[in-house]
């Protein structure tokens, strides 16, 4: 007998839900959340994130919060980072492992409370996909003065992506971003005057959301960006208002692919630190001065490390290559030998003669 198929599990909404639909977002099911794929254009968006301004909704990842005198040593045993060490208002890109060591997803570790009391406050971002999971191991781990506490529903989380998003957020918003550095994290009023313009800490999210806005500068696009925590009710207001204000929405689609160009396109320029300006001679005495990445295999023939060349591919396989970066001419690269195909003919070592192996007698060729 067929068991019965079971019933499909909603989706869950972000709160920017009526948001996207506004802006005519295509919406599609992702890791059990309904999310925009795109708007109008993925190329558009991409463009806007490069060379502008781009407003993304990542309400989907996991929001929560660790407190109590021992969340530092929770989060340490559970992450591959020294959370203990992390200074007031530091975030830490990490690993969560499980009870095994093994790694159950990426995360980042932010620290909220300004150092001036024994307790401690810090919120873990993980993705979507691996939210319970990580909630799930924390709860069975934490010692009973340790508060653990999923604020997803009751907060948004907005990514604001670009070269121009500072600008964008200290005219909309009234703030002043210069001295959140990269990888930190503060609070921000969600008014002009009523509170610091550049931001303050020891503040815990039930204390902080509603007056403050928790802004962070983690931008994974590779243009300068900040990702705002705050009330869902707030949220729908706040990103029309940052969209009047000249970003653009931008969906998961476009989501990575900043990042990917922005290494792609920063590979030959950055050559002092990722590359080697070296200068061989071939087999045919000839000098050969190519620009290269030695991060590659080591040669079979001569045992040395053989060159790896930046490229960037695309579905089909084809592989374009930076100026600078073509492979030298000659033997100098050899491809690797085929390895052999079961009743293939190949030449003994025994004999002069060529007579076919069985599958079962061949070895495979070195790499």
């Amino acid at each position: 007998m067929i068991p019965a198929a079971r019933p499909p599990v909603p989706l869950r909404r972000t709160p920017l839900t009526e948001f996207h639909l506004r802006h005519g977002a295509h919406l599609v099911p992702f890791a059990g959340w309904e999310m925009p794929l795109y708007y109008t254009s993925i190329l558009d968006e991409h463009r806007a994130v490069r060379e502008g301004v781009g407003l993304f909704d990542v309400s989907h990842m996991g929001v929560l919060s660790v407190s109590g005198d021992h969340a530092a040593e929770l989060l340490a045993r559970r992450t591959t980072a020294n959370v203990p060490r992390l200074t007031p208002g530091q975030v830490r890109y990490t690993f969560f492992l499980e009870t095994t060591g093994g790694i159950v997803d990426d995360l980042l570790v932010s620290r909220l409370d300004d150092g001036t009391s024994q307790t401690r406050e810090y919120l873990a971002v993980p993705n979507a996909g691996r939210a319970d999971e990580v909630e799930e191991i924390l709860r069975q781990h934490r010692l009973p003065d340790t508060t653990l506490v999923r604020w997803n529903g009751k907060t948004a989380l907005l990514a604001v992506q670009g070269p121009r998003s500072r600008e964008l957020l200290e005219r909309t918003f009234g703030w002043d971003l210069s001295g959140l550095g990269f990888y930190r994290t503060a609070w921000f009023p969600t008014a002009p005057g009523t509170g610091d313009p550049k931001g303050r800490l020891g503040l815990s999210l039930a204390q902080g959301l509603g007056r403050f806005h928790l802004v962070s500068r983690t931008g994974y696009t590779g243009e300068r960006g900040y990702e705002i925590v705050l009330r869902a009710e707030e949220s729908d207001s706040a990103a029309e208002r940052i969209v009047t204000g000249g970003a653009v929405p931008v969906g998961l689609a476009a989501r990575d692919t900043p990042s990917v160009s922005n290494r792609a396109t920063s590979s030959p320029a950055r050559s002092s630190t990722a590359t080697t300006r070296r200068s061989k001679r071939g087999r045919s005495g000839s000098s050969i001065s190519t620009t290269t990445s030695w991060a590659g295999r080591r040669s079979r023939s001569s045992g040395r490390r053989a060159p790896r060349y930046a490229s960037s591919g695309s579905r089909c396989g084809h592989r374009e290559r930076f100026p600078g970066t073509e492979p030298p001419s000659g033997s100098e690269i050899r491809p690797p030998a085929p390895r052999p195909v079961a009743g293939f003919p190949r030449r003994s070592t025994t004999g002069s003669r060529s007579r076919t192996f069985p599958a079962s007698s061949r070895r495979p060729a070195p790499r």
